[in-house]
């Protein structure tokens, strides 16, 4: 597909995640962490190998060039949530692979975006209280941050919140995640 398009894409935006409950301690095996892991890490590598030169290459093309590449991350990959350890963590990789990218794409005119989101209306997340994202939210958004230049932004009060709380003390919010006295 890359060889296909990958010359043409203005903006790329990866929503890859795969998403199971449980921390570390919880499985016994390592066979869902594994398939979490090849999709929000090794899966991104992969798109970025495969995508991310064609753009470098359009990034400094005048009126044709490539804009953006844009991650959505859970807000929890800047820290681990109880109860999805190894999905956080997966996260957590992929956001530090987009760092790298936005390193390399520096200086191209591909701006790397990444956007955190709180948890999504969706299957997995049943069991986690409310206040959830829409994905049209998520669309919104990001067109939002594209527009306005950013390269980083929050969608819903979740990821508002544990965002801005991690900006101030990540230590305190991690013991606060665990329920721990401050």
């Amino acid at each position: 597909l890359a060889a296909e398009i990958g010359g043409k894409a203005d903006i790329l935006v990866n929503t890859a995640e795969h998403v199971r409950p449980g921390g570390v301690l919880d499985r016994r095996d390592v066979t869902s962490a594994r398939d979490e892991m090849e999709t929000a890490c090794f899966g991104l590598l992969r798109l970025m190998q495969n995508f991310g030169p064609a753009m470098r290459a359009r990034g400094a093309d005048g009126e044709n060039s490539a804009v953006a590449w844009v991650n959505i991350f859970s807000v929890f990959a800047l820290c681990n949530m109880p109860g999805f350890g190894l999905t956080n963590a997966s996260q957590a990789a992929g956001l530090s692979l987009a760092q790298s990218l936005r390193a390399e794409l520096r200086g191209s005119g591909v701006k790397v975006v990444n956007g955190f989101i709180g948890p999504l209306e969706e299957d997995w997340r049943q069991p986690l209280p409310p206040p959830k994202v829409s994905g049209d939210a998520v669309a919104r958004a990001t067109l939002s941050a594209l527009k306005e230049g950013v390269e980083q932004f929050c969608v819903g009060a979740v990821a508002e919140d544990i965002y801005a709380r991690w900006r101030r003390d990540p230590a305190a919010l991690e013991r606060e995640l665990l329920g721990e006295e401050m």
